[in-house]
């Protein structure tokens, strides 16, 4: 077995979906993808697999509703995604090619930009990566950085980035405006339903 998080991983992953391509609609192509996905990192090439699965193979809902059953598959997914992900697809509807599970790593489908997807799609390492990326020039006093970034946390339901900046800037002794304290108020609303 690949070491999690190897070289031989990724190979092993990418490998798997140029096998896949030759053959899109193979239920067997699609499962041996998702599960090298699960021995990448974070949840992104799972989420990636998932909604290729569901869109190009043979009986894609099913196949995606099953395989999450497994949990290992729903431990690497989150919990709640991956029952939302798999009540859907017992629904047995088709997945259009554009759609709110396609991320970077998918290859047969593509992320569509909904402010719900792109909150999928922010994984904690993407949230750590946004915020030390921004912090630097918001404390320079780029505004422009800074409302960027509000807008994205806002859109995208990005706690985990929005309080690591926030406790960072509040160190530094940073003022804060207006737009932080909207934008707290609905960082607040966002992590209430994600408990709810």
């Amino acid at each position: 077995m690949y070491a999690h998080g190897s070289t031989s991983v990724l190979v092993h992953f990418r490998k798997s979906g140029r096998e896949l391509l030759k053959s899109p609609d193979s239920t067997t192509r699609h499962l041996k993808r998702l599960q090298a996905a699960l021995h990448m990192e974070g949840r992104e090439p799972l989420q990636g697999a998932l909604s290729d699965a569901w869109h190009a193979c043979e009986d894609g809902p099913a196949v995606v509703a099953d395989f999450l059953t497994d949990r290992t598959a729903e431990a690497r997914l989150g919990q709640r995604l991956a029952q939302t992900v798999r009540r859907a697809a017992l629904g047995g509807q088709p997945l259009a090619r554009v759609n709110p599970l396609a991320t970077r790593w998918s290859i047969l489908t593509i992320p569509s930009l909904g402010s719900r997807v792109r909150s999928w799609l922010c994984s904690p390492d993407d949230s750590r990566a946004i915020a030390a990326e921004v912090l630097g020039p918001i404390l320079a006093g780029d505004t422009a950085t800074e409302q960027l970034f509000l807008a994205h946390c806002t859109g995208a339901g990005d706690v985990l980035a929005f309080m690591l900046v926030r406790q960072r800037l509040k160190h530094a002794g940073h003022r804060f405006s207006q737009r932080w304290r909207k934008t707290f108020s609905a960082m607040q609303r966002t992590a209430r339903k994600g408990t709810s």
